[in-house]
């Protein structure tokens, strides 16, 4: 798989991951929940939902030829 493609899935699967996790975590908190396990999640949602959004933006811009380079994809 070259470098490109597996910045694009790690980018996807942060956005999704981060996403799914914010949503557990906020429904947890309105829910009620005594362990304060809610706040966790979300605060980790957040964590892997921002960058994956800013690289899975980079991405579609450069995939749209939209004025960004692929390397700006690439971990070297």
């Amino acid at each position: 798989m070259q470098t490109y493609d597996r910045n694009v899935w790690l980018a996807a699967s942060l956005l999704v991951l981060g996403g799914i996790l914010v949503i557990l975590g906020v429904s947890l908190y309105v829910k009620g929940d005594p362990e304060d396990s809610g706040i966790i999640l979300t605060t980790l949602g957040c964590v892997l939902f921002l960058p994956g959004f800013w690289a899975s933006y980079h991405a579609y811009t450069a995939w749209k030829q939209l004025g960004y380079s692929d390397e700006l994809m690439s971990i070297k």
